[in-house]
């Protein structure tokens, strides 16, 4: 067991010790008394400590196989890392008296004299406290370093690993990132399980009695792949063959005994995307609605309870009211589980036992992780040694990644060959912990904190999914990151962040993607704006790696699920706890918590064992009449470092939650604790760091009023957020303390009542100030010289995103003055502005200087009128968005051309904008000013209408709610050569699209959406955009009026026209969205058209012949075809069967719909929501007079109205 890392390298105890000698030495320097008793034993602890470092980089990597053999050396470490932690509390304690120090230089001479007295004669009386406890931890690390002897011989004798020439490196080869990971060595078994799926291959011996639902078990042994292979399957269904199955699910059990309840609700949690907080014993009969007639693809992985046959039959009962189809994949390492569930489904199908990789597929892994984007050709001898590897890694895919992420620490024969023999690879599976000991070896190799961090990963459950940001917040909270002499320019999460990158590069977790659930205003907005990058990442850690990390920080973490806590007791040095229990367990948890004095985290779940982590509640208990009595009850040791709670129902604190019981915290959460009236005083906390309160509806006050008027309040928090905290009025002590003088981000929104807020730190770096009630903004201060000196925003060159918005008390940031007298500082990056801050007279001010700026948004006050102009914009050489909001006066753009960085450009509600740019003298002025203009390309042969409004480096437009017409739109868009979408909402002056010679350089335009254009009639120049691909109308009556009466008559016309525009083409458009079928005929020959989407036609009962006939010149090409919402529409086109390549059509909402024609041989999906009963009965299976229409379909999905809506509910 490798016990030293999680014990003692922290950067090297020596970074401890030599931090307290100094630290200690510098404190007690003009105490002759302390000074004198502690010279002695301080130079004793920095003569043993080379001695100390000796022993443990020496017994480190060896203590794996040998702990049982050095249990006196074991005891040892153990003891020596508590007086490591003692020593770091007492540093905290001396780094906060230096901090009050700095604070109590700006009091009188006097004052500082009387301190000083008090201070010295407590010394002297040795009242001190704090010397008290650093007499007592140096005395103590002496007593531990003076029995460092009796370990050199011997642990100079213990056998080493291999060679002996095993160990860890501190600086880890600099190595690319991984390359996107290829699927190796399980192809044939992914084929074979995707046609069993499909039931293309699975003969009726083979098939399960039940005719709903087959199992299929995967069986193989750890690491085998077994869970690569099915999520291989189960993203197969998910990305191609995406309609085959109604319901996709994935769950993890890996408990040891199978609980159908829990099961269920992870099943339901994983369909619905929610907390399923209902009674257990309803679960069943909602998962048997949700699944009634649905064919579903359930994934259960890493199964182990063989014996329970009653649950596996609670589990299974749901199961069989789906449609025929329906399938089950089974992960496990035992046969005999899989012999379980073929019981209970009455199975005959045979499980697929997974067999080792091939030689050849194992190198392949092996060296992909071993060399990282290396030529391993380069390294003849480290191929050699490699070769010895494969054969011992008998086919596991696991130990090729994992042993490959260790090999990459160091490219050299040594390190390969100490691997390549070492005696681990002759151990058995641990039977506790279920790892294999041969992964050990891409443990030992890790630097000390890497280390730290990954046996602090083993609190969280099997198959638990990370966020990155999250762990590495709490690596730092946990106090597990160092920083070495090299890294002084970086701050410990940039160090986490670093961290968390090499683990994944070494395999140690395991990265996916997947697209957030989004609401359905999300989903229209994304949409809208072309937003598809809503994906996030999510890491894993393999269950037999968990199992390592387990291994390794038993010691240190525990995690209890649904057992008695009691055994805790047992192990007096653990500092990070996860509970998942019921209210009497958490009850025998509080007896217990308080013993331990080493405790650094505790996670407690009180509703069972979650899917995600996010469900559990730190230090809450929810729902609960008893909540207070279980919080009182839950007292945690002073050593506490992370606080969240969370729904707390109770208007009291713990007692408990006062600052001495709190003293080492570090990040603290309050959320939606709405009875919650006062707060404990959290500014007195001396190493508090980050702090957020969000719905806390009942405070009304914060800060304090008595206290010495020099004190730090908040002296190391970085991190402040408040949220929804609307009847707070008063932050006490604002002007009278120094608040947070490290903060970097501070973030307060909806509070309309508060007025103030304290002043600011020269280090802050993002302040966002949202719905608030302040009379004034806050002043920037800096200590010097034992005083502090206020100023405005300027000063503040840590600052990079700032946003004022929805605070009507402020009119006004600093004082208008000189023309080069900047207001914001130059760092700035992202600027938000909103209401009467937002004037021309002020807005130029606040931009001049902010060279850095990317992102600026303004909503404008009532009074302005125009854009600046190109001196007070030509600085912004790195602006590439541009959002501008209601500008109800805005007329004019200014001189936005200069900014030849922007890309996005939104103007929203801002009805007179752009309505100058029709009048001469406004072309004159920007003609002459292009002109002259070096930075600007400008053809003077060209009319006045070639001068450019908007920069030509704009790739994304939009105009929502204006009133611009035809000619001020078309000369916005000249020279925007790389226009990529174009939006155009509410515009409802405009009558048709701008001339041919303003469109015909959208050389770039891929996408046009018009929507709610009350006027337009005209689309003649639309085939100037021959690199148009999507086309979107919606919403504009009186071109659908227009065409329609054209289409009637088509010997009469308008006089605005809806010319017929079919002479031209489009030849790059693939996809159409409109919202009526009236709209084909007017629209030009497509020639690579794929895909129409056609919504909202109310009024008619079948497609119109015209509309067919335009549709039939593209039944070639025609590949996806979409009819939303269509409330009478009774018939679908009769010559539907001749599109030859339509492979995907999809109806929503179409309960009149009465029959459906023979559908092409092509077809591949069909969707019917929102039908008729009566439809859905002709189309029923076999049976049905519609069903030989569709029966060639492979993939149908028909649903009547009822029926979504129940599964809405």
């Amino acid at each position: 067991m490798d016990i030293v890392s999680p014990i003692l390298e922290k950067a090297g105890a020596s970074y401890v010790i030599n931090k307290l000698i100094d630290a200690a030495t510098g404190y007690v320097q003009d105490q002759y008394y302390w000074k004198t008793d502690l010279q002695g034993e301080l130079q004793n602890l920095g003569r043993l400590l080379p001695q100390i470092q000796a022993v443990v980089d020496f017994a480190e990597p060896r203590l794996t196989m040998y702990e049982s053999s050095n249990p006196a050396l074991i005891k040892w470490l153990w003891q020596f890392r508590n007086g490591i932690d003692e020593a770091e509390d007492v540093l905290d304690d001396l780094e906060y008296i230096e901090l009050e120090k700095k604070a109590n230089s700006d009091k009188s001479r006097l004052s500082r004299r009387v301190d000083a007295s008090v201070k010295a004669a407590k010394r002297l009386l040795k009242f001190d406290d704090v010397l008290g406890r650093l007499r007592a931890c140096v005395k103590n690390l002496n007593t531990f370093a003076s029995d460092v002897q009796n370990f050199l011989a011997l642990v100079t004798q213990t056998v080493g690993i291999g060679t002996g020439q095993m160990r860890y490196y501190h600086s880890s080869r600099i190595t690319n990132p991984l390359p996107v990971l290829s699927f190796k060595g399980r192809e044939d078994e992914k084929g074979k399980i995707i046609q069993y799926l499909l039931g293309e291959s699975v003969e009726k011996s083979e098939m399960w009695i039940n005719e709903s639902v087959h199992c299929l078990p995967l069986v193989a042994i750890g690491g085998m792949g077994k869970t690569v292979l099915a999520k291989q399957v189960f993203h197969h269904f998910e990305n191609v063959k995406k309609k085959h199955f109604d319901i996709k699910i994935w769950v993890c059990d890996s408990l040891p005994d199978l609980n159908a309840s829990s099961l269920i609700k992870k099943i339901l949690e994983y369909q619905t995307g929610g907390s399923e907080s209902g009674p257990l014993e309803r679960l069943p009969v909602k998962l048997q609605k949700i699944l009634h007639s649905k064919r579903f693809l359930l994934v259960l992985d890493d199964v182990w309870d063989d014996n329970n046959q009653t649950e596996w039959e609670k589990l299974c009962a749901p199961l069989v009211y789906s449609q025929k189809g329906s399938w089950i994949i089974l992960t496990t390492r035992l046969r005999s589980v899989a012999k379980m569930i073929s019981k209970v489904i009455r199975s005959t199908m045979e499980p697929m036992i997974l067999r080792g990789l091939s030689n050849d597929e194992c190198r392949s892994l092996l060296y992909e992780h071993a060399f990282s984007g290396e030529d391993p050709n380069k390294f003849p001898l480290l191929k050699e040694i490699g070769e010895e590897i494969v054969e011992k890694l008998k086919g596991v895919p696991l130990l090729a990644k994992s042993i490959g992420g260790a090999l990459n620490s160091k490219l050299e024969a040594d390190h390969w060959t100490s691997i390549s023999r070492s005696e681990l690879w002759q151990m058995p599976i641990d039977s506790k912990y279920e790892f294999n000991p041969v992964l050990t070896l891409s443990y030992v190799m890790l630097p000390p904190r890497l280390k730290r961090c990954f046996s602090y990963c083993s609190i969280f459950p099997q198959d638990y999914q990370f966020k990155k940001q999250k762990l590495v917040c709490m690596w730092v909270a946990a106090d597990l990151i160092y920083k070495d002499e090299l890294e002084d320019g970086l701050d410990e999460e940039d160090i986490a962040n670093r961290c968390f990158d090499i683990l994944c590069n070494k395999s140690f977790f395991d990265v996916h993607t997947y697209s957030r659930s989004l609401s359905r205003s999300q989903m229209l907005f994304c949409q809208r704006y072309s937003l598809y990058d809503f994906k996030e990442d999510f890491y894993t850690m393999h269950d037999m790696l968990n199992g390592l990390a387990c291994h390794v920080s038993r010691y240190e973490c525990c995690r209890i699920v649904h057992d008695t806590p009691s055994h805790i007791l047992d192990n007096n040095v653990i500092r990070h706890i996860y509970v998942t229990g019921s209210h009497a367990q958490l009850h025998d948890l509080a007896k217990i918590v308080s013993k331990l004095k080493h405790l650094r985290t505790l996670w407690i779940n009180y509703h069972g064992d979650p899917q995600k982590l996010d469900d559990c509640i730190r230090y809450a208990c929810k729902s609960s009449r008893r909540i207070r009595e279980v919080l009182v009850a839950l007292r945690p040791p002073p050593t506490i470092r992370e606080l969240y709670i969370r729904h707390y129902s109770g208007a009291r604190l713990a007692p408990w939650m006062d600052t001495p019981s709190l003293s080492r915290l570090e990040v603290l959460q309050l959320d939606s604790c709405t009875s919650w009236e006062e707060l404990p005083p959290l500014w007195k906390l001396p190493c508090l760091k980050f702090v957020r309160l969000n719905g806390m509806e009942a405070i009304r006050s914060l800060g304090c009023h008595f206290s010495n008027k020099m004190d730090i309040h908040f002296p190391v928090l970085e991190n402040l957020v408040f949220y929804d905290l609307p009847l707070w009025e008063e932050w006490n002590g604002a002007d009278d303390y120094i608040w947070f003088p490290h903060l970097k981000r501070f973030e307060i929104h909806d509070c309309p009542r508060l007025k103030k807020i304290p002043d600011l730190p020269l280090s802050i770096e993002k302040l966002h100030m949202r719905n608030l009630g302040l009379e004034a903004l806050p002043r920037s201060y800096m200590c010097s010289n034992g005083s502090r000196t206020f100023g405005g925003f300027k000063p503040m060159m840590s600052l990079e995103s700032l946003d004022i918005y929805k605070c009507p008390g402020i009119v006004q940031i600093g004082s208008i003055g000189e023309e080069d007298d900047n207001l914001l500082p130059s760092s700035l990056k992202e600027l938000g502005l909103g209401g009467i801050l937002v004037e021309h007279k002020y807005l130029a001010s606040y931009l001049q200087g902010l060279i850095s700026l990317t992102n600026l948004s303004l909503s404008c006050s009532r009074g302005m009128t125009s854009l600046p102009l190109a001196n007070e914009l030509e600085h912004l050489t790195k602006l590439q968005r541009l959002n501008i909001w209601r500008g109800e006066a805005l007329t004019s753009p200014g001189d936005l051309y200069i900014i030849k960085s922007l890309k996005h450009l939104d103007i929203y509600n801002c009805p007179k904008f752009l309505s100058e740019v029709e009048s001469q003298e406004f072309f004159k002025d920007k003609t002459r000013k292009h002109a002259v203009s070096s930075s600007s390309v400008f053809d003077h042969s060209t009319s006045n209408k070639a001068a450019s409004i908007l920069p030509s480096s704009l790739e994304y437009l939009y105009f929502t709610n204006s009133d611009i017409s035809q000619e001020s739109l078309g000369r916005c868009l000249h020279g925007l050569t790389s226009l990529e979408r174009l939006d155009i909402s509410g515009c409802h002056h405009l009558v048709s699209l701008p001339n041919i010679e303003y469109l015909h350089n959208l050389i770039a335009l891929q996408i046009l959406d018009i929507s709610d254009c009350k006027e337009l009639c005209e689309l003649e120049s639309l085939t100037t955009l021959t690199s148009l691909r999507e086309l979107h109308i919606e919403r504009c009556p009186k071109l659908l009026a227009i065409t329609f009466s054209t289409l009637q008559n088509p010997a009469t016309k308008t006089k605005q026209g809806a010319t017929n525009i079919k002479k031209g083409t489009l030849p790059s458009l693939e996809k159409i969205e409109i919202d009526n079928i009236f709209y084909l005929p007017i629209l030009p020959i497509l020639e690579r058209l794929n895909t129409i989407s056609i919504q909202n036609q109310k009024d008619n009962l079948l497609v119109p012949q015209e509309r067919e006939e335009w549709l039939l010149q593209y039944r070639e090409s025609l590949e996806v075809l979409k009819l939303k919402r269509m409330p009478h529409l009774q018939s679908l086109l009769a010559s539907l069967e001749s599109f030859s390549s339509l492979k995907a059509l999809t109806i929503y909402s179409a309960p009149e719909l009465k029959s459906l024609p023979r559908m092409p041989a092509s077809l591949e999906q069909l969707t019917i929501s929102g039908c008729s009963a009566k439809l859905k009965k002709r189309c029923q299976e076999n049976i049905g007079p519609d069903w030989s229409n569709i029966n060639h379909i492979p993939d149908i999905n028909i649903e009547t109205d009822e029926e979504d809506k129940n599964e809405g509910d």
